[in-house]
């Protein structure tokens, strides 16, 4: 499971490599190119799911946890630490109407959702659409309907 880096490392990473946002953002797209990894492995899948249950009753931010307690948030720990946690700035929080990854309905936040359920084929093409609000300034994420949507004023890709 070592694909997705703990807090610690990812954060030391980043400010070792300049603490820049768009290296912010490379990490954040590299943890979920490492989530899928192991989404995609039938054993992994079902060791993440053992570390996911095992602690969310006792631990609210495990984050820092891993890899003995899971967080969806130690996948976009390098743009939270980037913004000091103010989501209405963040690449992802100004996507989805400045609400932090935390909530349920949230981008990321979601990701937990779809795991206390189980759905790893729901989780998978969630993960995907993760990568379009990432990779997309004029990709956002609709809190309501847990799906992106294509805002009317493109910018291209990059951090806009």
């Amino acid at each position: 499971m070592s694909e997705i880096k703990g807090f610690s490392e990812i954060i030391k990473d980043w400010h070792n490599k300049g603490s820049s946002s768009e290296l912010a953002l490379k990490l954040t797209l590299e943890q979920v190119n490492a989530f899928i990894e192991i989404l995609n492995d039938d054993h992994k899948w079902s060791k993440l799911l053992d570390i996911f249950h095992s602690g969310r009753v006792h631990d609210a931010w495990l984050a820092v946890d891993w890899p003995e307690g899971f967080d969806e948030l130690i996948l976009c720990a390098p743009l939270c630490k980037l913004v000091e946690w103010e989501c209405a700035l963040c690449h992802v929080g100004k996507r989805q109407d400045n609400f932090s990854c935390a909530n349920d309905d949230s981008l990321f936040g979601y990701i937990a959702v779809l795991m206390a359920i189980e759905n790893r084929e729901l989780l998978q093409h969630h993960m995907n659409k993760i990568k379009l609000v990432l990779e997309n300034d004029n990709i956002n994420w609709d809190l309501s309907r847990h799906d992106v949507i294509i805002s009317h004023s493109p910018k291209g890709k990059g951090l806009g």
